[in-house]
């Protein structure tokens, strides 16, 4: 970083100055810190578990933007505020991410009648994907797979727009820490699985909410595996077809 001025020829020539430059690297190393605490924060103070596979919430809900601009840190006064401009800053990429989902939506021939609007979905499956921390497009996909957006689809086994089934709702009063703190106030507002099992097939927020933590349960016992993640969500002896599937879904979304 460090001070930098414009020249005639519209060319940005950089001072190399030690004092600056030390000064400008422990101001960046703040910056970072600062930015790691409020993510944290945001996230329940829980810490990011990483994966190759796909981006993590923090990079999938920002773009990069070219401008000058003071850091979120000097803006709200965490740092005392430098002369030295950045050439990044980061924008809500949220607002681009629940229209291209309700695109999808309102494209699929496939869905059903639903009293839920497209909108309603999008909004839904990006904000529970921002809690758990998990690429939106991929629970779309999910989705799509499952009952191409319809809550009200329900079979044999599978309940709502997620198709979550008896035993998937036991397991997690079963075994709730392999779920995460995030679902825990779900499980505890509704105590038992026979009446997670009514929420999950009348209410899509519920539904949502539920398929996301557990394909981010499955994520996580597969170490970041997207193909193994969706195997293991699906169970059946159709798994490695159905994981291609949405797979396909996903990298259309993606384009």
């Amino acid at each position: 970083m460090g001070s930098n001025h414009v020249s005639n020829n519209n060319k940005i020539s950089v001072h190399n100055s030690s004092n600056k430059a030390s000064a400008a690297k422990n101001e960046s190393i703040l910056f970072n810190k600062q930015d790691e605490d409020l993510q944290l924060g945001l996230n329940g103070n829980k810490k990011f578990w990483e994966v190759p596979a796909y981006k993590s919430t923090s990079s999938i809900f920002s773009t990069e933007q070219t401008k000058s601009t003071k850091s979120c840190s000097e803006t709200f006064g965490l740092v005392k505020t430098s002369t030295t401009k950045t050439n990044t800053k980061k924008s809500d990429n949220t607002a681009k991410i629940k229209t291209q989902i309700a695109e999808v939506i309102k494209n699929d021939e496939a869905r059903g009648n639903s009293k839920y609007t497209a909108e309603q979905i999008s909004s839904l499956i990006v904000e529970t994907s921002k809690k758990y921390d998990v690429d939106p497009l991929i629970v779309a996909s999910i989705a799509k797979q499952e009952t191409h957006f319809t809550q009200e689809s329900s079979g044999k086994n599978g309940k709502g727009m997620m198709q979550l089934t008896t035993i998937s709702l036991k397991d997690m009063y079963l075994r709730s820490d392999v779920y995460g703190k995030e679902l825990k106030p779900l499980l505890d507002k509704y105590g038992s699985v026979e009446k997670l099992l009514k929420a999950v097939k009348n209410n899509v927020a519920v539904n949502i909410e539920v398929g996301t933590a557990l394909f981010k349960s499955k994520l996580k016992s597969a170490k970041g595996n997207i193909t193994k993640a969706l195997q293991n969500y699906n169970g059946s002896p159709l798994k490695i077809s159905y994981a291609k599937s949405v797979q396909k879904y996903y990298n259309a979304m993606k384009k």
